[in-house]
């Protein structure tokens, strides 16, 4: 299980909520998805990820993309939503 997380700036609010930063790659290899953001938090509490800036998702094994300012996904209630995109 291969993933790489490369980030200039980790700041740990609380033990519970994570945010990486001024520019983050997230490349996991097993999944074959790339991931792209200047900015991602992760509420572990909620199993919440939200990535903003200048989003790119690449699902390689999908042939999927996404671009965007901003992407949302729940994994406890299984959606992924672009909030900038329903304005």
């Amino acid at each position: 299980e291969k993933i790489k997380i490369n980030f200039k700036k980790l700041k740990n609010k609380n033990k519970e909520i994570i945010t990486a930063s001024d520019g983050v790659k997230i490349k996991d290899s097993k999944n074959s998805l790339d991931i792209n953001a200047k900015k991602i938090i992760l509420n572990r509490n909620n199993n919440i990820l939200t990535a903003s800036d200048d989003i790119k998702i690449y699902d390689l094994n999908n042939s999927f993309r996404v671009d965007s300012e901003i992407i949302v996904i729940d994994r406890l209630n299984n959606t992924v939503d672009s909030p900038a995109a329903l304005k």
